[in-house]
């Protein structure tokens, strides 16, 4: 069944970057269509509502194709990393910026200080997608060139809590068998990306 309401014009903060002007054009004729019906519904008016929603879609269908087409092709003439990046930022950019928004952390005891808050990013599921690409190359190149300690359990792959729990339980038996005593520290870090440093 097709879809009689009104296409409304999309607005500069949620148009994608695949959106042209053979897409409105279309979208202009399908509107017109969806009017003509409104006032008379015939069957040849229905007909032509079913035409323009078909070429709409098959208009916007190829403007995604051929914007994806060019995405790749621009990511892989980049030499470097950074061109890379600059290019998807220029292929991806929209008029809006990425949306921040302040959420609020549990068991905090002023909500007025900012330190209370969490931000969290709104960003295009694009540039999710490229981002996600970038930590998969990047994780890849850690872990083929043993840059990270082996001890590192956690935020790798097929690794984590598990791991550590393992040593630790493996070093205490080992402790025991030889008669000595092994002697546990844990440490909680506050903000540990902002305040501790790189060698630590």
């Amino acid at each position: 069944m097709h879809s009689l309401s009104q296409t409304k014009e999309k607005d500069d903060n949620t148009t994608p970057p695949w959106w042209n002007d053979d897409i409105r054009e279309m979208k202009g004729k399908l509107n017109k269509a969806q009017k003509k019906f409104k006032l008379r519904s015939t069957p040849e008016n229905f007909e032509n509502v079913a035409k323009a929603e078909n070429d709409f879609e098959m208009t916007k269908k190829d403007a995604q194709n051929k914007w994806s087409e060019d995405l790749c092709e621009k990511i892989g003439e980049a030499k470097s990393l950074r061109e890379k990046w600059s290019n998807f930022k220029k292929l991806t950019k929209k008029k809006s910026e990425n949306l921040v928004h302040p959420l609020q952390e549990l068991y905090k005891p002023n909500y007025n200080l900012p330190s209370s808050y969490r931000p969290i990013s709104l960003t295009s599921v694009v540039a999710k997608l490229m981002e996600r690409i970038i930590t998969y190359r990047l994780e890849g190149f850690v872990e083929m060139n043993n840059i990270m300690d082996q001890e590192q359990e956690g935020f790798r792959h097929f690794r984590g809590t598990t791991n550590a729990l393992l040593s630790l339980t493996q070093a205490i038996f080992n402790g025991f068998n030889k008669d000595k005593t092994t002697i546990v520290i844990f440490i909680d870090f506050e903000k540990a990306y902002d305040s501790v440093g790189e060698r630590v």
